[in-house]
């Protein structure tokens, strides 16, 4: 089991959307390079309640018609689905993997357009190496990560 102080910097950083920021900051940069697409940058969409939807005759599959309705055709949402450290022994290397996945869908209606699963696979290391010095080489793993992650789904998406 992994000591707390790398676990506990991934359920900080997860808490506070850090590291989804950053794969969301790295995606936006790498897509302006493709000027054969428009792209907005939103970074929440609204949030409405079942009921509410259903008032406004909207089904579940079509929660993403307010972006429709402002001009918005195609949405891009992604989520870090888990963060996890593959290991059994404290005394062994354990590795990150970081699990992403990225959904373009049709906004009038929540069909997908195509939906992709990434796995980055960092660096494997001893327990004790990760929890030093405030999981330094956890964070500089997972910033190198980032935008290796990014480029991946451009390139799958957009090129």
């Amino acid at each position: 089991v992994m000591e707390k102080s790398a676990v506990q910097v991934v359920q900080d950083s997860v808490d506070a959307a850090v590291f989804s920021e950053k794969l969301r900051d790295e995606v936006w940069a790498r897509v302006q390079k493709h000027t054969a697409y428009g792209f907005k940058l939103i970074k929440r969409s609204p949030d409405y309640p079942l009921e509410d939807l259903a008032e406004r005759g909207i089904n579940g599959g079509a929660q993403y018609r307010f972006h429709y309705d402002n001009g918005i055709r195609t949405l891009l949402k992604m989520r870090i689905r888990l963060i996890e450290f593959r290991g059994s022994d404290p005394d062994q290397p354990y590795r990150l993997r970081v699990h992403v996945e990225a959904t373009l869908l049709h906004t009038d209606d929540g069909s997908y357009i195509r939906h992709d699963t990434w796995v980055y696979q960092g660096g494997s290391i001893r327990v004790a190496e990760w929890n030093k010095d405030g999981a330094k080489l956890l964070i500089d793993e997972l910033d190198r990560g980032l935008p290796l992650i990014a480029q991946r789904v451009t390139e799958t998406l957009f090129e």
